[in-house]
C-alpha cells in the first residue's frame, strides 16, 4: 500500500485511522450520527449517516466523503476537513471502493 502526504480526494467505507474521527464529529454535530461510535473506523453506520446527510443536502449520495461533500460541508457548515486533517498525527488508511482502485495510507508531511 502506498503512503501519501497529500490528503486523498475520497474517504469511503473501510477507511480506518485518526483522520476518520473528524467526520464522525461532523456528522454527530449535524445531527446525522447519533449512533456513531468514535472508533476511528468508517464502517456501515458512518456510511449510512453520511448518505443521509448527502441526500438531505442534495449532494451525490455515494456514501463517500469526497470533494463535493467536503466543499459543501465547508461552505454551509464551516467544517474544513482538510485543515483539520493537517493537525492530526498518525496514519489513516483511506479506502474508496467507488472511485479509486487501491487504498492508500495518508500521513501528514512533517
Amino acid at each position: 500500500m502506498n503512503i501519501v502526504h497529500t490528503l486523498p480526494p475520497f474517504m469511503g467505507e473501510g477507511s480506518i485511522g485518526p483522520h476518520v474521527s473528524p467526520l464522525h464529529a461532523f456528522l454527530c454535530g449535524a445531527r446525522y450520527g447519533h449512533d456513531l461510535q468514535f472508533d476511528k473506523e468508517f464502517g456501515e453506520m458512518t456510511a449510512a449517516a453520511l448518505k443521509m446527510w448527502q441526500e438531505d443536502n442534495r449532494l451525490e449520495n455515494d456514501s463517500c466523503f469526497g470533494p463535493e461533500s467536503r466543499k459543501w460541508a465547508k461552505s454551509e457548515y464551516g467544517f474544513d476537513f482538510e485543515a483539520i486533517c493537517k493537525t492530526i498525527q498518525g496514519e489513516t488508511t483511506f479506502c474508496d471502493p467507488l472511485h479509486q482502485e487501491e487504498s492508500v495510507i495518508y500521513k501528514n508531511a512533517e
